[in-house]
């Protein structure tokens, strides 16, 4: 899938509708909650707290985190070790505890984008393309997927699992479980 970004944002895959409602970051698109059946067909099922957002794939878990315009780096402290996070903001905890699995903290990365979000990128240290390893929340006791949101998350895992193990397999035929879209 691609997306152009003019004054409309169109994605091509096996869809051609145009899409509007996005905020753009960097070279990135997210979308924005005007359109929630958007995510579900970039194949991400987004869990929204006050604090922003995560959401994950095979290989990794994702964090935005909303803040103030013009926040600067040395205004942030983001602590990433195998089995914990920590994330403070002018000296106050955004959020800070055990992850939900294991990460490879000397591969995970984090930006600050537009200068008021920050984007926290976890590689999963179990990651096999051929086993699925789903987070049910973000941090062991904290942030946890609904039950719907991890239904749909094991879905679209499990989608994408079989879309590794066979690249030649056209699945663009399939429509999925949720909502009858095809993907």
């Amino acid at each position: 899938m691609y997306c152009e970004v003019s004054k409309e944002v169109v994605c091509k895959e096996t869809w051609s509708k145009q899409w509007t409602g996005w905020e753009i970051y960097g070279s990135s698109a997210t979308m924005s909650s005007t359109d929630s059946n958007f995510e579900e067909k970039l194949g991400v099922i987004i869990s929204r707290h006050a604090w922003g957002r995560w959401w994950q794939t095979l290989e990794d878990v994702q964090i935005e985190v909303d803040l103030p315009e013009g926040t600067r780096a040395k205004q942030l402290k983001v602590d990433i070790r195998p089995s914990f996070i920590e994330l403070r903001l002018q000296d106050k905890d955004v959020f800070k505890g055990p992850l939900f699995g294991i990460v490879h903290a000397d591969e995970s990365t984090w930006t600050i984008e537009q200068s008021n979000v920050l984007r926290i990128i976890l590689p999963k240290a179990n990651y096999s393309p051929t086993s699925i390893f789903i987070w049910k929340s973000l941090l062991k006791e904290e942030f946890p997927l609904d039950e719907s949101n991890l239904q749909k998350t094991l879905q679209k895992l499990e989608l994408e699992r079989l879309k590794v193990e066979n690249p030649a397999y056209d699945f663009s035929k399939f429509k999925q479980i949720i909502g009858g879209k095809v993907n």
